[in-house]
């Protein structure tokens, strides 16, 4: 495997095609303005994804391009890279004389009179919900959704508000090219992690050691990603007759040692500056059986032949039934209990998902997600699944980063 290029700089913002379908987006919709508080909509919003512990940030756009950001005072080095038109400091973790909510709603109301919403039309995150949070942690605090909800009445009284979460999920699921160009180089730093994996991996090293050896690999690489503010990669491994719950137990990392016929699954999450990737791969160690390449072999067609069918206006239930119709060929269908992939990009699990009970889920181009058939079978020990994070093109799905795809 090539040794992966993730020195290049970054281009810095602001990512003007993202402002342009937010406000064409907004007009459309007939809103005047969207406010958001959870961090990756912040992000997505106007650039900054807020970092103190704490605080309760937000973020205004207008249908006009005005952007507005309340923002920590100790966030200043994440504001550098943002693209707010306006920007309102507050103290960070204030313990006394602070209440987050009339503090939002002073913001709201300023906001409104200058940029005219007061009775306007207004999005917000009504219906909200946070697969896996943006930083991989729960240390960013947000208004409580009812709290939040009341804070936007109590600010604007006379204004239509109405739940702009659906819209928000929506524009996220294509990407600029300013988001791709981050999404690949977290895909590039998780093909580090991956190739670290493959040069230590050997007998008697546990679990613990190998998703170790994968983070500080992707920690040391992260630090040449020129342009990039933040980046972090998890790794979550199960080996041997544990590789066969690793679909739904996110119980690894222990202290097992693997050992020669072992099946080692790792699965990798990746962020840079706030854009995730979500990455598994499955190694034999040792020479692998007939069995644990019959098993693996239909998984990398599956893979395949879902990603043929992933085409601007192919449905997600068709994406899923491509692949799965090879794992069932394989007589295997059994032992394939989750669906073929979810969204990814502020977050490292969000809509579209491609799964076969998920009925009006459409694929655009540009559209992002993994695609990670995998099969389990506990009464044989063998778990295996091959995940990647692709683009939807015309031509099929693409992969944001194509590295080793192997068994041994």
């Amino acid at each position: 495997m090539r040794n992966p290029n993730i020195k290049k700089a970054l281009t810095p913002g602001p990512d003007r095609e993202r402002i342009r379908r937010i406000r064409q987006a907004l007009k459309k919709a007939g809103l005047d303005a969207v406010v958001a508080r959870a961090p990756e909509n912040i992000q997505y919003l106007s650039g900054f994804l807020p970092g103190s512990a704490g605080n309760v940030p937000a973020a205004i756009f207008t249908a006009d391009g005005e952007i507005a950001v309340m923002a920590a005072d100790k966030d200043y080095p994440f504001l550098e890279d943002a693209w707010p038109t306006e920007t309102r400091i507050f103290p960070a973790y204030a313990l006394r004389g602070d209440d987050p909510g009339r503090r939002f709603a002073d913001f709201l109301k300023d906001c409104a009179k200058r940029y005219g919403f007061a009775r306007g039309s207004v999005a917000y995150e009504g219906s909200l919900g946070s697969l896996s949070a943006p930083m991989f942690c729960g240390t960013i605090a947000t208004l409580p959704a009812s709290g939040y909800g009341d804070a936007i009445r109590a600010a604007l009284p006379k204004a239509k508000l109405v739940d702009g979460a659906p819209l928000l999920y929506e524009l996220r699921g294509v990407k600029t090219a300013y988001e791709l160009e981050r999404m690949r180089r977290a895909a590039g730093l998780a093909a580090v992690g991956n190739l670290a994996c493959k040069e230590a991996l050997r007998p008697g090293m546990t679990e613990a050691e190998i998703a170790v050896t994968i983070e500080s690999a992707i920690g040391r690489a992260g630090a040449e990603c020129r342009g990039a503010r933040r980046w972090r990669g998890f790794a979550f491994v199960g080996a041997g007759r544990r590789s066969a719950i690793t679909w739904i137990v996110l119980e690894f990392n222990k202290g097992y040692r693997v050992k020669s016929g072992d099946l080692v699954l790792i699965e990798m999450h990746v962020m840079v500056d706030g854009y995730w990737t979500d990455h598994t791969r499955t190694y034999a160690v040792g020479r692998p059986t007939a069995r644990q390449r019959e098993v693996w072999a239909a998984v990398a067609e599956a893979q395949r032949r879902s990603m043929a069918a992933d085409r601007p206006g192919a449905t997600g239930q068709e994406i899923d039934a491509a692949g799965r119709a090879v794992i069932e060929k394989a007589g295997l269908g059994a032992y394939f209990p989750h669906h073929t992939g979810h969204g990814t990009g502020l977050c490292s699990h969000e809509p579209p998902f491609i799964h076969p009970f998920v009925p009006g889920v459409k694929m655009a181009a540009g559209a992002t997600h993994s695609c990670e058939p995998g099969v389990y079978i506990e009464k044989e020990g063998i778990g295996c699944r091959i995940e990647d994070i692709v683009e939807t093109t015309p031509g099929g799905a693409k992969y944001l980063y194509d590295y080793d795809r192997t068994l041994d």
